[in-house]
């Protein structure tokens, strides 16, 4: 063999060597590829996945922040409501305690409240326009005052002779005390929402 034969065999063993080595090169470049587009794919789905949920966590939280807003308006509407109903109801209580109804009854609050106290000494105290009907339920009775009190708008209230034990008959005291059960009453006649 003679030498360019060897140079020109040696030449070609080289590019083949060349070749191999670039093709080799050439299918881990792209099994590199192939991993990282993958790694790139996954990552981008993990990220994908976090975004979503980070995004239904805040919708839940602008859910759950629109119902308390909600339900703090409702709140607030119906809280607002019971107060003009018991505000009116307050302003109706002087006109109330001289209607034919409630003087009807007179008598028997009356006789209510004096079983509390001895009726011996025991003192009616009233708004000034219920002097005369007090005065006419009570007809018959010993012993008690009749008084009229500027203080007290609607109803009246009756103290033994003592002035330890009253009894709270004003209109608006009466009111008071069944303001909650009022209150439940008139809310449940509400509709529902």
């Amino acid at each position: 063999m003679a030498l360019i034969d060897l140079i020109a065999d040696l030449q070609q063993q080289a590019k083949a060597q060349a070749d191999e080595i670039l093709e080799a090169a050439r299918r881990e470049a792209q099994a590199i590829e192939q991993e990282a587009a993958r790694d790139i794919s996954e990552q981008f789905e993990a990220l994908l996945g976090r975004k979503e949920d980070e995004s239904r966590a805040d919708a839940r939280a602008a859910v759950a922040a629109a119902r308390r807003a909600a339900m703090q308006d409702t709140l607030e509407a119906r809280a607002s409501l019971i107060s003009r109903v018991f505000e009116r109801a307050h302003s109706l209580l002087p006109e109330v305690s001289v209607s034919g109804d409630y003087l009807d009854t007179l008598g028997r609050s009356l006789d209510e409240a004096l079983e509390f106290v001895d009726g011996d000494g025991a003192e009616v105290r009233c708004s000034p326009g219920m002097t005369r009907a007090i005065r006419a339920a009570l007809k018959g009775q010993k012993g008690l005052t009749v008084t009229e009190d500027a203080e007290i708008t609607s109803g009246f209230v009756v103290t033994d002779k003592t002035g330890s034990v009253a009894v709270d008959e004003r209109l608006d005291a009466r009111l008071s005390r069944m303001q909650r059960a009022l209150a439940i009453d008139v809310l449940g006649r509400l509709p529902e929402r």
